[in-house]
């Protein structure tokens, strides 16, 4: 029994750098990347944002455009932020003005 536990792991041990060797040729092998032009976290607030819109909670969405408007690294995401910041603070001055009648 010791004998046959002893021979598995020596044959395991000499066969597993093979499979190791072949990930890390394949990972090396990989050299191109692509850019994405937009900041991570300004997308995901912008998407947070988008979200909030959808269930009315204008506010909230409004604190996430700021943050995506904050870091947004090109002209034309912070363009689109803009419009979205306008249309979402019309959508709050609308809501306050059907409160106060």
């Amino acid at each position: 029994m010791m004998i046959r536990a002893t021979v598995v792991f020596l044959v395991l041990g000499f066969l597993s750098p093979v499979p190791m060797a072949w990930c890390c040729e394949q990972c090396r092998s990989a050299t191109t990347a692509t850019a994405v032009p937009y900041h991570e976290e300004a997308l995901f607030n912008y998407y947070l944002a988008r979200r909030y819109q959808a269930e009315g909670r204008y506010e909230l969405a409004r604190e996430k455009l700021v943050l995506a408007l904050a870091i947004a690294r090109n002209e034309e995401f912070r363009a689109q932020c803009l419009s979205e910041l306008q249309r979402t603070e019309d959508m709050i001055y609308a809501k306050r003005l059907q409160i106060q009648r």
